[in-house]
Formats: structure tokens, sequence, C-alpha cells
């Protein structure tokens, strides 16, 4: 779209602008994830357009829904570089005209934009909010500003939220709720001896979405309102507003925030219309009248001592002490508190254990992780190279893309646009091959979110899997295991040769489809070097070398009807 340059706002050739953006970055991280439902992609796909500006486009023409970009617009304007509202407008026009389609936000709105915070998320003179403080601008753009309202107005069935908040109306009453339910939480602290908790736990924030909500709510409860209200009768009316009162009647006695909040409710219902004034004073008084300050709380006796969770307490779960017993009678000496396998291990194992991160599952990336060295991908291998002794690690990047490699053998590669893809799963899992390969039968891999591979005794090995304790890399290889849809898969394949009427990359392309890793370089890790007409010198000398296994054509298809 002619007008809007996302150059002419990311400077990312300014060394000084990047500097500080990335670190604003850092402290937005930390708010997305104290929030807990952002996966590592989400936290990705925020980095990218926050830092760089780069909007990453879903293409669901397949689906006859044609482009959309992956953020909404919400997030695109609050993590803008500019807080020009001409600017804001420049980006819902370019969103418009560029896409088929996109999501404005407004159920975020509501989900993301409350006005408690945690103390433990913030720190002073950092940000409060995802909105990076910008939640007055956000609430009158998205509430108030004609231009977006009037796109609204023209394309009513398309507001793409496909969720509970897609409109104006829902996200506005999803904001009421969440100030009502904030009303519970404040009353869930009543005594004095709790007071201080919730004010060094909590703090309200007076420029977030919610606040600004709050500090115009009377006009918003109007006549027609409590119509709709009261039509499911007073009981339920009373039922919605009742903790208000409550909290309004507490007000005195918990102080602080709270009490702020309260007067602010009280202020602002005493100007919405004479039904709602009728009410709410009802709601008070009754409140007032009920209301009983409560009486400081004794000091309990202090009650005996708790048993340690030591390795002779009970607190250790019986397959737990089996384990410290069958340590210590090998000579290992466990010294740990905590009654796990991930604690026992690494304190006994140190040295030869491995931490993986949760690449199982979801991988929670920092920025040092896409530069170099990018410890995220390369510090399991390199650890494990280490415990080898004679081998070497080594990187090569071309665009987003690390190639990573053992004494010049590639093991996998990780695509740092997508870094919790099937790529890196299947780079993590040819590292627990490579173990596998360099420590036969030594190898235990276990944990959940945080997944780490040990190198023990054999002897070991076979006491934990008879015990119960599950080692995961059985888990990779059940996962690699051939079908009749997939006869190769888990197979690492190389070809040489030509192959009758077919072309070798087309021969390649149709192993890759039932399920094998095909490589142009044998290392270790192959299987089986397979042959057509006239294979090369060299690879046949190499296979030899690394003891890869060599078939011909007819073998390779007894490997495809194998698993038939």
């Amino acid at each position: 779209m002619a007008g809007y340059n996302v150059e002419q706002f990311w400077k990312v050739k300014d060394k000084t602008w990047l500097t500080e953006r990335k670190a604003k970055w850092k402290q937005l991280e930390a708010l997305l994830k104290a929030k807990g439902y952002y996966k590592g992609t989400d936290i990705r796909l925020f980095e990218q357009y926050f830092v760089k500006g780069n909007l990453q486009v879903e293409d669901l023409r397949a689906l006859d829904l044609g482009t959309r970009p992956e953020l909404n617009l919400l997030f695109q304007l609050a993590w803008h570089p500019s807080t020009d509202t001409n600017v804001w407008l420049e980006v819902l026009a370019y969103n418009c005209t560029e896409f088929d389609s996109f999501k404005l936000g407004y159920d975020r709105l509501a989900s993301d934009g409350g006005c408690l915070l945690k103390r433990a998320c913030y720190s002073p003179g950092g940000l409060a909010t995802i909105f990076c403080d910008r939640d007055e601008q956000v609430y009158h753009f998205f509430f108030s500003n004609p231009t977006l309202l009037a796109y609204i107005a023209t394309r009513p069935g398309e507001l793409l939220d496909n969720g509970k908040f897609a409109s104006v109306e829902k996200a506005l009453g999803a904001l009421d709720y969440s100030l009502r339910t904030n009303a519970f939480t404040y009353n869930s602290f009543e005594s004095d001896d709790t007071s201080a908790d919730f004010e060094s736990e909590f703090l309200v924030v007076e420029h977030s979405v919610a606040y600004q909500y709050l500090k115009q709510i009377a006009d918003f409860y109007t006549f027609e309102r409590y119509q709709k209200e009261t039509a499911n009768g007073m009981d339920y009316v009373i039922g919605r507003y009742s903790d208000l009162a409550d909290l309004y009647a507490a007000r005195h006695h918990l102080g602080g925030v709270r009490k702020q909040v309260a007067e602010l409710w009280d202020e602002q219902l005493q100007q919405a219309a004479p039904e709602w004034q009728v009410l709410w004073l009802q709601l008070k008084q009754d409140a007032l009248a009920n209301y009983q300050r409560p009486e400081l709380k004794t000091q309990p006796e202090p009650e005996e001592p708790l048993i340690a969770d030591t390795p002779e307490g009970d607190p250790w779960p019986d397959e737990m002490l089996a384990l410290k017993r069958y340590l210590e009678q090998q000579g290992y000496a466990v010294t740990t508190t905590e009654p796990s396998v991930y604690a026992i291990m690494e304190q006994v194992f140190a040295d030869r254990s491995i931490i993986f991160g949760g690449f199982l599952d979801d991988l929670y990336l920092e920025d040092e992780d896409y530069e170099r060295p990018y410890p995220a991908f390369t510090k399991p291998l390199k650890m494990l190279c280490t415990l080898k002794g004679d081998a070497k690690l080594s990187y090569a990047r071309r665009g987003e893309r690390v190639s990573i490699k053992v004494n010049d053998e590639r093991i996998g590669v990780v695509d740092l646009d997508y870094p919790e893809g099937p790529e890196t799963a299947a780079y993590f899992t040819a590292v627990v091959r490579l173990a596998q390969v360099w420590f036969a039968e030594q190898v235990f891999l276990y944990g959940d979110e945080m997944t780490q591979l040990c190198i023990l005794p054999k002897e070991l090995v076979v006491w934990l899997e008879a015990n119960g304790f599950e080692n995961l890399a059985h888990r990779l290889v059940a996962a690699t295991q051939r079908s009749a849809d997939y006869p190769l898969r888990g197979l690492v394949l190389v070809f040489s040769g030509t192959f009758c009427d077919m072309k070798r990359h087309s021969v390649e392309f149709e192993a890759e489809v039932l399920g094998a890793r095909v490589q142009q370089v044998l290392t270790r890790l192959t299987d089986y070097l397979i042959c057509g007409n006239k294979p090369g010198a060299s690879k046949l000398a190499k296979a030899e070398e690394l003891g890869v296994t060599v078939i011909d054509t007819d073998g390779y298809q007894a490997l495809v009807s194998q698993a038939e």
C-alpha cells in the first residue's frame, strides 16, 4: 500500500534504536510469559513484529478465506513504534487493502486489559501492561475512533475474532465482568492480617484498559441496560452487583488501591441512569448495615516442625527411596533432599547430564538463542561431544536456517523462523540417536517440561527401566516406527547412482513421502546407502568406513514392502 512504509518506523539499521527496542521487548516478553497462556510460538511471532516489524501472513486460500496476518490489529497498534493516531489509521487501511481479512483483537482487550497486576511481574520504570502502557490510547481508538467503528459497521458479520468477545459490545461487557470479578478478589482479602499481603502482592494499573472503562462506566449503565438485566429477575441483578456493594462497605478498612477502586465505582454509579442510582443506593445501604469489621486474629500457637523432605523422611515416594538405596549400594552418595529423578541425576551425575529443555513439547527461547552460538540448540550437542572426547561441533547459518554438524557431518537443521517446528524435533531426535550410537545402552532420557539426557552405566539404565522409570529414548524410537503408510519412517537414507526411468531426486522425494530422512552425505547416523546403476566409488568407500549397510534397488523395494 502506498503511503505506509514499515522501514519508516522500524529503524533496524540504527543500532541505538534497535538496542532500545530489544530492551523494551524484554520487558514486554516478561509480561506476556507471566500471562501463562502464550506459547513459545506466540512469543516468537510477537518478537518478530515488535523488534523487526515482520508481519507473518496466513495463507488460507485453500479454505477460500484468502490471506490474513497472524497478528491481530490490536497488537499491531499497541506494539507499533509510533503512537500517532494517524499512523494507526494507516495501519488499519493497510490491513484493509493488503489482506482478505484480519482479526481486530477485541477478545484480547478484555482478557489482557485487566487493571490488577502482580507486583512480582513489575519492575519500577518498566512496562506495566502488555499494550506497552498505551492502554488509554488503545481504549479510545477501539471504542470511539469513528474510522474504525465505521469499518466495523460496514462489515458487521466480519469481525473475524471468532471468539467470545468479537464485537465492541461484547468487549465492553467483558471488561465490565472483569471489573466486577476483581471486586470479589478484593473482598477475598478481608482481615487486617491479610490487608498488607494484598497491597504487597497486587497493584492497580490506573492506565489499564479496564480502568479506562471504569472511569466512564456511568455512560454504559443506561435505562436500556437496566431493562435488559432486570428482565432476568432482581435476584439475578442483586447477585451480580452485591460484591461491589460489599467492597464499598469495607473500603475504609481495606484501604489502599481497593478503597480507590470502590470509591470510583460509587462515583460512576451515582452518575448512571436513575434506575441504576436507586438500585446502587439500596445495595450500599444493605451492605453497610450488614458489614462487620473483621476482628484481629490472634497469633496461633507455634506448630510442631514438619518432617523435612530428607531421603530418610516419609515424603519420599517408595520408588525414589529404592533408587537412592540402589545408587548408594553402587557407591554413589545421594545428598539431594528433593525426591525426583531429575534432582538425583543432576546431583549424582552432574557431569554426564545434558539439558534439552522442552523439545518434546513447547520450546521457550531467549533472545540469545537466535544469535551465535545458538545455545538452546547447540549446547546439548556440544556437551555430548565433550563426553565423547574426539568429536567437534560446528554450525553454519544461511538466512534463518542453521545447519549443525559434528566432525563435518550434518546432524540436523534448525529454522529460526519456526524453531518449534518438525525440523527442530528431528534435530534433537538425531542428537539422541547419536548418543545411542556413541554410548550404546547407556542413554537414559527423562523429564516432561524439562527433558534431560544422561549417559549412565549400563546396569543403572537396566535397573531404572526394570523398576518403572520410563526411558523417553524408547518413546522417540516408537515415534519413528514404520507402518504401512510410512514404511520408511525413522530411516536415514543416502542414494547413489541412477535409477531406471526415474531421476534420483524423484526417488529421494518418494522416499521422504514414505517417511525416510534423505541425506546427501553419509554419516554414522545413516541406516542405508541405496545404490542404483553406477554408484559413486567414494560413497561406497565411505559406507564401508562407517559401517553403513549397502543395498541395491531390490533391497530398497523390500524395505518398502516390509511394513505392508
